[in-house]
């Protein structure tokens, strides 16, 4: 279902640097078709709440059986950990370890919840092949200050960045980027704010399923998980 890169470590600098990393291609072919087919499926519980349809955790763990396994892979929490510098813990609220979001509608879009889990994963089943239709991810980028070190710098952990420090919040505006079917993106969604920007045209879809850790310990350097896609 996954295809894990390689020497997960070394993306943690450019993860550090921004708060966000995408993962082209984290999902197979053979599992984003998986996946898809699982969404068709649960279209009937699909719940509309303003902006999207939307699934949350509890309400995924007991009807998409594919989609609860990726919350629980030991493989992929290794991963998100090697890559954030951090240990990624199981959040204790089922309902915030996995959201489903369907934007199939001009005008769906995906805002930052309160709340949210100190570190996601955004893994896109559909999305617009164009991004002039919208569906595109929007984030803030941050950096982490000299005296308080981020995740990747090895230094006593996550928390939010020193706003007060000059080089602790990057000057530049929201970017925004756009992902193929079957790509993943980590973030420090505490801190990055991200957010799914309006679809612009009535043909366009974008299906984002979000996995939610806790951050604990600092990690020690230790070996990438390894990279071969898991059956």
């Amino acid at each position: 279902m996954l295809s894990l890169p390689e020497r997960a470590n070394e993306l943690r600098a450019p993860f550090a640097r921004l708060g966000r990393l995408r993962l082209p291609g984290l999902l197979t072919r053979a599992g984003l078709t998986a996946l898809r087919a699982e969404v068709l499926g649960l279209r009937q519980r699909l719940v509309r709440r303003e902006h999207a349809d939307v699934l949350d955790g509890t309400e995924l763990s007991a009807a998409g059986p594919l989609m609860a396994r990726l919350g629980a892979d030991p493989a992929l929490r290794d991963l998100v950990a090697a890559i954030a510098g951090v240990a990624a813990e199981p959040l204790p609220d089922p309902a915030r370890r996995l959201c489903l979001h369907v934007l199939d509608r001009p005008g769906d879009r995906i805002e930052p919840a309160p709340g949210g889990p100190p570190l996601a994963l955004a893994l896109f089943l559909d999305a617009p092949a164009s991004p002039q239709d919208g569906g595109m991810l929007e984030y803030r980028p941050v950096s982490w200050s000299a005296g308080r070190a981020g995740p990747g710098a090895g230094g006593p952990g996550p928390g939010s960045p020193d706003r007060r420090s000059a080089g602790a919040a990057l000057p530049e505006p929201l970017l925004r980027a756009h992902h193929a079917p079957g790509d993943g993106c980590l973030m420090r969604a505490d801190v990055t704010e991200p957010r799914v920007t309006p679809l612009r045209v009535a043909d366009a879809r974008t299906v984002v399923l979000t996995l939610g850790w806790a951050v604990g310990r600092p990690l020690v350097e230790r070996r990438a998980p390894a990279g071969a896609a898991l059956r």
